[in-house]
């Protein structure tokens, strides 16, 4: 066994150091950077091709946001020696862009115009949403989501989700319109979420909204009705995002993980 592995690792030495680089560009950052410690040489490859970018790699957490419901902007909260300052005005940005702040992943932002770093005071327009389907708008109520992980990929995502069943009248009911309040009754008895789910995704890679399937792992939570009579109070519905993965907080306490 040890010499089957002395053999291999002088096979790797016979490799050209640009053939090495290629190899090793495809690993993810985490792995890049524990390779960097295989050797004086692959240490010198990496070096040398700047293949370890500081911007990807994971940092300290230098302060964090919050937003004051009497406020009529965020602050940012950090140590005096953590770098320079950062405002929660986001003034560098166009008028109107700062409107309503929609979610926020890992250092970025999401509003109703852009997705913007207050850090660097960098910023990136969104392309007007796709249209939501007649139909749809009567029954859901949709939150956008950002996605968005440095150690992975400098490109984000926008996820626009239905997660909110829209409450209904009944008849009898103050302001009820049977146009808008109608219930239908195949909708009512549809699972949900469905299989597959079409969300609609911006992708910063190509600057452009995409539509998306999934397909759900395992039972439903319910259907429609099931999740209409868990009204909700807040209309909100927060995110997070880890290892890749999307947890959508959805009506009526369940979790999409997408």
């Amino acid at each position: 066994m040890l010499q089957q592995q002395q053999d291999d690792e002088d096979l790797v030495r016979l490799l050209p150091d640009d053939a090495v680089a290629d190899v090793l560009r495809r690993l993810g950052p985490c792995d890049l950077a524990a390779s960097r410690c295989v050797s004086k040489t692959w240490c010198g490859i990496m070096d040398a091709r700047h293949l370890m970018l500081p911007h990807l790699l994971p940092h300290e957490v230098g302060g964090i946001f919050i937003d004051f419901n009497n406020l009529h902007s965020w602050e940012f909260f950090a140590r005096p020696t953590t770098g320079p300052e950062i405002s929660g005005e986001f003034d560098f940005l166009p008028s109107g862009a700062e409107s309503e702040i929609l979610d926020y992943c890992n250092g970025l932002f999401l509003s109703d115009d852009c997705v913007f770093n207050p850090a660097t005071r960098r910023w990136t327009p969104l392309p007007p949403r796709p249209p939501q389907p007649a139909s749809e708008s009567l029954y859901f109520s949709q939150s956008e989501y950002l996605v968005f992980d440095p150690t992975v990929s400098p490109h984000f995502e926008v996820f626009i989700i239905p997660s909110r069943i829209i409450y209904k009248k009944k008849p009898g009911d103050y302001c009820y319109r049977p146009s808008r309040d109608k219930l239908d009754p195949e909708t009512e008895q549809s699972e949900w979420p469905p299989s597959p789910w079409i969300l609609h995704v911006f992708t910063s890679r190509t600057g452009q909204w995409e539509e998306r399937s999934f397909f759900r792992d395992g039972e439903p939570a319910g259907t429609v009705n099931d999740m209409r009579k868990a009204y909700p109070w807040t209309h909100k519905r927060y995110a997070a995002y880890s290892q890749g993965e999307l947890y959508v907080h959805c009506q009526a306490d369940f979790t999409a993980r997408i």
